[in-house]
């Protein structure tokens, strides 16, 4: 996708949610007419496929009720994000004819709005080498993280991974998630809390609800960093990467979401085959419970991961702050909570 395109798809999703959600919810004809588009018109603006003017977007935002002078500020920067900087000759700015930096949504609700992404796209494909995304996790092992931090990040509830990710009724996104073999040396909240985590993965595999792929130790692409997820959605062609830092969700465009698209798919056709991922699953989580799990004498080192947060490269190859909260993670919570041996299971 082209710079203003990602812009446009993120700010479209963000009005979307406004509309769908909270007091302001309303029908999408109903709401075009109030802010007089047609519904037509408004349809692509939340697709991210018709541009948006400063004039509208604040139509809109009365029209939705969103006075938060932060997420206003927030939602202005995204729409002044997607337009190429042009010098006085009225040139496009050399950061433009290149690919540049991806775009970075930092302000209020950033969280929410890679949600709603997540929840309007047709497949999600992440892969992770550090902690299970969050619409993954089972309450136990969200719970073990969350003890495990000083304070929430930014105010967050420590339980917020299902509130922050809305069910999409009546769809289902196909979910593709591969896991570096090191995630399942890791036991999070310890053995019997990372041994059901494991178990609610096979489960979800089990029901198709999930791909679940496992990568070898011995490929280890340090392109990919420790996350990174892509979504395809409808009405684009093109597939957009993201990944999340501390207070900000990085989307990828041009060709540098090209390359990120690429490596990751090669990971995915590099990892081993369905049946085999499940059998490691299995076999990781058995060990976790019968505490015969042996780590190999020459075993890569993990990054240390401390309270909400663990290590990440950044596009510019610096050690950056990820967060690993309820907001962590790229895939859409569209999976019903399960029932096991009297726990409930999280999203």
């Amino acid at each position: 996708m082209r710079r203003g395109t990602v812009a446009r798809v993120v700010l479209g999703a963000a009005l979307r949610q406004h509309r769908m959600t909270g007091r302001s919810s309303t029908r999408l004809a109903r709401a075009a007419r109030r802010a007089g588009l047609t519904a037509a018109a408004l349809s692509f603006v939340e697709q991210g496929l018709h541009p948006l003017d400063q004039g509208t977007l604040r139509g809109l935002l009365e029209v939705y009720g969103v006075h938060d002078p932060g997420e206003r500020r927030a939602l202005t920067h995204l729409l002044a994000a997607g337009e190429p900087a042009r010098n006085p000759a009225g040139e496009l700015a050399e950061a433009d004819r290149a690919d540049g930096a991806p775009i970075r949504d930092l302000g209020p609700g950033h969280i929410e709005r890679l949600a709603g992404l997540e929840a309007h796209s047709t497949l999600t494909r992440a892969y992770t080498a550090a902690l299970i995304p969050a619409p993954l996790r089972t309450r136990a092992y969200q719970a073990a993280l969350a003890s495990a931090s000083a304070r929430p990040l930014l105010g967050r509830r420590d339980s917020a991974a299902e509130a922050d990710r809305p069910a999409r009724p009546g769809q289902t996104a196909l979910r593709q998630l591969l896991l570096d073999k090191a995630v399942l040396r890791r036991p999070v909240g310890g053995a019997h809390v990372m041994a059901d985590q494991l178990e609610y993965l096979l489960h979800l595999s089990g029901r198709d609800l999930l791909t679940l792929r496992v990568l070898p130790l011995r490929y280890a692409p340090p392109t990919l960093g420790n996350a990174l997820s892509v979504l395809t959605l409808p009405g684009h062609r093109d597939p957009l990467p993201l990944f999340e830092s501390t207070f900000a969700v990085h989307y990828s465009h041009g060709t540098d979401a090209v390359r990120r698209a690429e490596l990751l798919a090669r990971a995915f056709h590099t990892a081993e085959p369905a049946g085999v991922s499940r059998h490691l699953v299995a076999d990781a989580r058995g060990a976790l419970l019968t505490g015969t799990r042996r780590d190999p004498p020459h075993a890569p080192r993990i990054p240390p991961t401390t309270g909400a947060h663990r290590l990440l490269m950044n596009p510019a190859g610096e050690q950056a702050r990820h967060r690993s909260d309820a907001g962590g993670g790229a895939m859409a919570a569209t999976i019903p909570p399960v029932e096991h041996q009297g726990a409930a299971w999280c999203r």
